[in-house]
């Protein structure tokens, strides 16, 4: 069992991923037709970018096909 399995509520999906692969996931996310929010920033690390999203099939995809990624959870 993951971080993910034990979430509950409303919470916001802060994924840590690489540039290169922050475009791949955005192609993903349109693709899939996801009816959620994605919000892209630049991260403070250079060479990322953070995408933050409330679809938690969605953050556990990104986790699984993404193994560097990092996730951080928030309640709201």
């Amino acid at each position: 069992m993951g971080v993910l399995e034990y979430c509950a509520g409303k919470e916001l999906f802060q994924l840590l991923v690489k540039n290169e692969d922050a475009r791949s996931v955005v192609e993903e996310w349109v693709e899939r037709r996801i009816e959620t929010d994605l919000r892209i920033r630049k991260a403070k690390t250079r060479g990322y970018r953070v995408i933050e999203t409330t679809d938690i099939l969605f953050a556990k995809y990104v986790m699984t096909h993404y193994r560097d990624c990092k996730i951080n959870i928030k309640q709201i």
